[in-house]
C-alpha cells in the first residue's frame, strides 16, 4: 500500500576529461510502501509512472511467498473484500445445502488438485489468509447455509460447535413451551409463529 513519496539530493563530484573537479546535484523521489502481506515497510526509488492504488510487496515476502502466489492472494482476497459480486467460479449446490464455489487449481491456500469447495470454507481461509486447520469449523451464525458473508461466519472448532447447536436446540424447545414456535408433523420441522 502506498504511504508517501519524498525526494532527496545528493552532490557528486566528477573529474571532467579536461582534469577539472566539477560538482552536480543528483535528485530522486523515493516512494514509501507498506507491504500488502507482512505490513513491514519498505521503500522504492521512483522510475516512472506507478498505480498508488495497486498491492505492493516488499523483498522478503517477495521471495519467501514468490510474486505470482501474493497475486493470487490478492485476486482472492478482492473476491472477499467485493463481497463475491461478479465471482469467477459457479456456484453449485453442493451436499447438504451448503454451496460449493468453483476455485480452480491455482487457489493459493490448497494447492494441488482442488476445483471446487464450500463457499463458506472458501470465505474464511481468504479472510485468515491460509488454509483451515484440522479440527476447525466454520459456524453459521443465523444458521442459513447459504449466508455466506464474513460477518454471518464463526470460526470454533468441533466441541465448541457442537455446544453451540446444542444451546440452539435448547433455545427452540423453550420457544415450543412459550408457544413461538410449533412443530409442523407434516414437514417434521419447526416453524416461527408470526
Amino acid at each position: 500500500m502506498f504511504i508517501k513519496e519524498t525526494t532527496e539530493t545528493n552532490t557528486y563530484t566528477r573529474k571532467s576529461k579536461f582534469g577539472k573537479f566539477n560538482s552536480y546535484n543528483r535528485t530522486k523521489t523515493i516512494t514509501h510502501w507498506k507491504c500488502d502481506y507482512c505490513q513491514t515497510e519498505f521503500n522504492k526509488i521512483k522510475n516512472g509512472p506507478y498505480n498508488t492504488q495497486s498491492k505492493s510487496y516488499c523483498k522478503t515476502c517477495v521471495s519467501k511467498i514468490g510474486i505470482a502466489k501474493l497475486a493470487g492472494i490478492a485476486g482472492y482476497q478482492s473476491k472477499v473484500d467485493n463481497k463475491f459480486i461478479n465471482r469467477v467460479g459457479t456456484i453449485i449446490s453442493g451436499k447438504e445445502g451448503y454451496p460449493e464455489i468453483y476455485i480452480g487449481k491455482n487457489y493459493p491456500y490448497r494447492p494441488g488438485g482442488y476445483t471446487t469447495l464450500r463457499e463458506h470454507i472458501y470465505v474464511m481461509e481468504c479472510h485468515l489468509k491460509r488454509r483451515l486447520t484440522k479440527g476447525e469449523i466454520v459456524h453459521h451464525i443465523d444458521g442459513d447455509k447459504r449466508n455466506n458473508k464474513l460477518e454471518n461466519l464463526f470460526l470454533t472448532n468441533v466441541n465448541e460447535h457442537n455446544k453451540l447447536h446444542g444451546e440452539s436446540e435448547s433455545i427452540i424447545f423453550e420457544l415450543v413451551k412459550q408457544g413461538k414456535v410449533i412443530f409442523n408433523r407434516k414437514t417434521a420441522r419447526y416453524e416461527l409463529l408470526k
